[in-house]
């Protein structure tokens, strides 16, 4: 006869598993679209909106973050991390959808992004544009929550991972002592290059061998005509 507390006990389990909501941990979301942008103080520039997408999300915030700043020539790179909510410059919840499911959500998370390193020539005349762009990596997590409380549960939190093109523009300050003023940074992501196809090696050797064979036959029937 079965013990009556051990099946009350695996109903019971069963019942908290049902009826308790469930929080979305989604796998890693390559994200292939959409731009997170930078500004320096004197842009002018307080905040911007960004919007992330992949195959099967989508998420839109407000950007937090600076700009890196530039050496008056030589090495540089545009290595960097911007943080996002939807607090400035005011509470905002807006539709997020990760891997299919739509969230109504304010969100918080960040990205960090790296690059190579590239040299950047002396700065020329004071009030002369610039821009300078190099590849990028990109990794990170976003959070959503039914609430503006940074306490409330999460509707779903998932690590976010990309590529792109990172670019700072801005402008060539002080006639005396010319150096890069960077205004913006954009990183726009898109979708990886895919690599060209290597043949593996038996795949070398039966292309080889069906060329050695054809090679042998075309050369049977040149002796037979003779």
């Amino acid at each position: 006869m079965r013990n009556p507390f051990a099946l009350s006990l695996a109903f019971g389990v069963f019942v908290s598993i049902v009826a308790v909501p469930r929080v979305a941990h989604a796998d890693p979301i390559t994200i292939t679209g959409g731009s997170i942008s930078g500004f320096s103080p004197r842009s002018g520039v307080d905040w911007s909106g960004f919007q992330l997408t992949s195959s099967d999300s989508s998420f839109t915030g407000v950007v937090l973050g600076g700009v890196p700043g530039l050496p008056s020539g030589g090495v540089a790179n545009l290595s960097g991390s911007a943080g996002f909510n939807s607090t400035v410059p005011f509470p905002l919840a807006t539709q997020q959808i990760v891997q299919g499911t739509a969230y109504r959500s304010f969100v918080a998370g960040s990205l960090t992004f790296s690059t190579p390193s590239f040299v950047v020539p002396p700065p020329g005349m004071a009030g002369t544009p610039f821009e300078f762009s190099a590849p990028f990596t990109a990794s990170g997590n976003i959070a959503g929550r039914a609430t503006s409380d940074i306490t409330a549960p999460v509707q779903f939190s998932v690590d976010l991972a990309g590529s792109g093109t990172a670019t700072v523009r801005g402008q060539i300050a002080d006639p005396d002592h010319p150096f890069y003023d960077a205004f913006s940074v954009t990183y726009q992501f898109k979708t990886a290059s895919p690599a060209s196809p290597t043949p593996e090696p038996a795949s070398v050797l039966l292309l080889l061998a069906g060329g050695l064979v054809g090679l042998r036959v075309r050369m049977k029937g040149i002796t037979r005509t003779r």
